[in-house]
């Protein structure tokens, strides 16, 4: 640093933290706080920079997954998201559905279901579903 700059520098640096006129060695002292101060915000913003490319390559990771699911599901991913979201509550509901027909369907006849057109089949097992919780 050349030494005009030194000067305005650290008379700027006496005046904001107190140190008025200072002695040879006040003088070299406050020059060493500073310069630590320097190597620690220089730790801090490698770290803080570390830590952004990590937390970057994290999100692309999760957005590439993000991408392989939807591309999985057939969702059109320049959809906001409410199309995933409605296909994952629809694979829900059909899990709920299997389940309730491979433990036994509960007390209701399904004789019927294998030759029912599948929107009836849902509404029917819905219904009986239904009707088990209580609704």
């Amino acid at each position: 640093m050349p030494e005009g700059m030194k000067s305005e520098f650290l008379a700027a640096f006496r005046a904001e933290f107190g140190f008025g006129e200072m002695t040879a060695t006040a003088n070299d002292d406050a020059a060493a706080m500073l310069k630590a101060a320097a190597w620690a915000w220089h730790a801090s913003t490698i770290s803080l920079a570390k830590d952004l490319e990590s937390h970057k390559r994290m999100l692309l990771a999760a957005a590439c997954d993000i991408g392989a699911i939807g591309e999985a599901l057939g969702a059109d991913m320049d959809d906001d998201g409410s199309a995933i979201e409605g296909l994952a509550q629809d694979l829900r509901k059909d899990a709920e559905r299997y389940r309730w027909l491979r433990d036994g369907a509960g007390y209701c006849d399904t004789r019927d279901i294998p030759g029912m057109a599948p929107a009836r089949m849902d509404a029917f097992i819905d219904t009986a579903m239904a009707k088990e919780r209580g609704q």
